[in-house]
Order: C-alpha cells, then sequence, then structure tokens
C-alpha cells in the first residue's frame, strides 16, 4: 500500500501515542532520538482505498482523512493526530477505550441519538423553510397578478417579500454553525450536509408523487444519514 515516489518533507498527517512528541521540530525529534516511521500511501493503489468505484466514494464523500484515522485506531489504537497543514492536534479515541459492556453500549446508544437528533434538527428546520418560503411565494405571485392587473406601484411589494424571506437567512446561517460544531469545524462538510438535505427536500416537493416514494424515499433517506453519522461519530 505505500507510494515509492514520495517525499518526507509533504507530511499529510502525523500520530502518536504521547502529545507533545507532535508539538517538537524535527530537529528536537532527531536531538532527543525520538523514533519515527515515515509511511507513504498512494492515493490510486488499489490496496490502499479499493477499486476506482470505492476510491471515489472514500474522496468524494468520506473524505481519506477519516479512513486514515481509521488505519492508525486499528493499528496502534488510541492517540493523537497533528495536521501540519492546518496546523490542528485532535485527540483520537475508540470504542474499546471506554470500559465494560454497558458502558460501550450506553456510548453506542449516545452516538445513535446524535445522529438521530441531527436528522430530526436539520430536516424539520429545512421543511419548515422551504414550506414557509413556497407559501409565500404562491402570496406574491397572487398580490402581483393584483398589482399589475390594477396597474399599482411594484416597488413596495417586491421590498415586502424580499424582506419578509430574509428573514430565514438567520435560520440557515445558525444551522450551518450549529453542524460545524457537531463537525469538529469541519465547514466543508456542514454545507454539504446541509445542502444534501435540502436537494432531497425538494426533490420530495417536486418529484414525489406515488404513495410507494412517500413511504420509501424518506426512510432510504434516514437510514442512509443515520449510517454515515453512526460512522463518522464513532471514529
Amino acid at each position: 500500500c505505500e507510494e515509492e515516489d514520495w517525499k518526507k518533507e509533504n507530511v499529510y498527517l502525523s500520530f502518536s501515542k504521547i502529545r507533545g512528541f507532535l508539538l517538537l521540530p524535527s530537529e528536537k525529534i532527531i536531538h532527543h532520538n525520538i523514533s519515527t516511521q515515515w509511511v507513504g500511501v498512494s492515493k490510486s493503489n488499489t490496496h490502499c482505498f479499493g477499486e476506482p468505484f470505492l476510491q471515489r466514494i472514500v474522496f468524494g464523500i468520506v473524505g481519506p482523512d477519516t479512513v486514515v484515522q481509521n488505519w492508525l485506531l486499528s493499528t496502534f489504537g488510541n492517540g493523537f493526530l497533528y495536521n501540519p497543514v492546518t496546523q490542528t492536534l485532535q485527540e483520537t479515541t475508540t470504542a474499546t477505550n471506554v470500559g465494560g459492556g454497558l458502558s460501550i453500549l450506553t456510548w453506542k446508544a449516545g452516538v445513535v441519538l446524535t445522529s438521530i437528533f441531527l436528522f430530526f434538527i436539520t430536516t424539520t428546520l429545512t421543511s419548515f423553510t422551504f414550506r414557509e418560503t413556497q407559501q409565500r411565494m404562491l402570496e406574491f405571485t397572487i398580490q402581483l397578478q393584483n398589482h399589475v392587473r390594477e396597474e399599482r406601484s411594484l416597488g413596495k411589494l417586491v421590498f415586502t417579500h424580499v424582506m419578509e424571506n430574509l428573514l430565514f437567512v438567520p435560520i440557515m446561517v445558525g444551522m450551518i454553525f450549529f453542524l460545524i460544531e457537531f463537525y469538529n469545524g469541519d465547514k466543508l462538510l456542514a454545507f454539504m450536509v446541509l445542502s444534501l438535505v435540502w436537494v432531497c427536500e425538494a426533490f420530495s416537493v417536486v418529484s414525489l408523487r406515488s404513495q410507494e416514494g412517500l413511504q420509501f424515499f424518506p426512510r432510504v433517506f434516514f437510514l442512509l444519514f443515520l449510517v454515515f453519522h453512526v460512522y463518522f461519530f464513532s471514529f
């Protein structure tokens, strides 16, 4: 799984059991004779990230950071992970770190409940915003037709409609910041999750008409949402 043509200067992630080792400069590490193991991982090697289809899923959806963290956790156990690009240091933990069967079960239940909580928060706020803006758009269309028919000024009507819809902007902005905190500061992931919920909500409103689709689609989306977040919060 190692890549032959790589340079030690291009470090992507650093792992250590001791937090202080990751904060030392390279010359101090050499001076104190701290042993270091270098691993170059090939992005295109099928032994690293699987077949091309799985590679697209890893780099497009899951992200290589999560996969690498799982490798390190399964190989070395708990420790500390340092990203020299973003200069962030985080502690990595696994379910095995929690002692006792009851504690492990409680920890797993907490992960599931957190995922369900995120699902209902995002879908409820998205559905509420989508429904309210749609209702205001219909009212605006009717009022616009009346104003055009009666040859009245449109400036006040348009201004009122825009200001009413701007009230939902803080809701979405607050939702994004809320998700960023849950995803450990990952802004891109928070935006992608919220965008996906928006797309699915719009799809269910515009395209779903059959009784089977109305019953099948929400359950499948909930299951996929739950599986992703259980995996994300578990590692």
